[in-house]
């Protein structure tokens, strides 16, 4: 089931959904249509828009949490680029999350990922996003260490007048200065932004 009020990306959704054999695509634009919908219904999975007309993700997850429905979920969110973003939306029992904007590649294998993951008991699931945030805080500091050191090499392999400007640090200064050009900063900054 798709929830989404823009109608652009819920025909997107619906085409990259049946391109990847789905059978049976429910759409709906709001969260009280969806909760409707799910009281004699259980979705395979719900593709569900952060922000809604009438609530939000983790408004409609918390009713549906108190009616003792349970459903494997995704959220789409042009704010889901963080670790506390995931943390929350795993406190409401969200077993996926994507950042827009979203290709169909990233949809299809958060899906295929959700449907394997909601296989495992609830306890199992909330170790394992906590697991998954704690992996992405660590990984993105890694890349951050490492961006740091890059621009230092950089600085000090182009300071000539640096008393540290010796040729291996020359050399490393190039060297960081050479990947810059091929990854492009916007990259890197791009990829720790997201991973922040």
């Amino acid at each position: 089931m798709i929830v989404e009020h823009e109608p652009l990306r819920v025909m997107v959704y619906r085409d990259w959904l049946k391109a990847e054999g789905a059978r049976k695509i429910v759409d709906v634009s709001t969260g009280a249509e969806a909760f409707q919908i799910t009281q004699n219904w259980k979705p395979d999975l719900i593709l569900l828009d952060f922000q809604l007309p009438d609530t939000n993700a983790f408004e409609l997850c918390g009713q549906w949490r108190q009616a003792g429905k349970a459903f494997k979920i995704v959220i789409a969110s042009g704010m889901a680029t963080n670790v506390a973003f995931g943390l929350a939306a795993a406190e409401y029992g969200v077993l996926g999350y994507l950042a827009l904007p979203v290709g169909p590649e990233e949809l299809y294998l958060t899906i295929q990922d959700v449907l394997l993951f909601g296989r495992c008991s609830p306890s199992d699931r909330e170790q394992l996003v906590r697991q998954k945030a704690v992996y992405e805080q660590e990984l993105a500091a890694s890349y951050a260490q490492k961006l740091k050191a890059i621009s230092d090499a950089r600085e000090l392999g182009t300071d000539q007048k640096s008393q540290h400007s010796s040729p291996l640090m020359k050399g490393l200064g190039r060297v960081a200065e050479e990947i810059s050009k091929k990854v492009g900063s916007d990259f890197l900054l791009k990829l720790l932004s997201r991973l922040l």
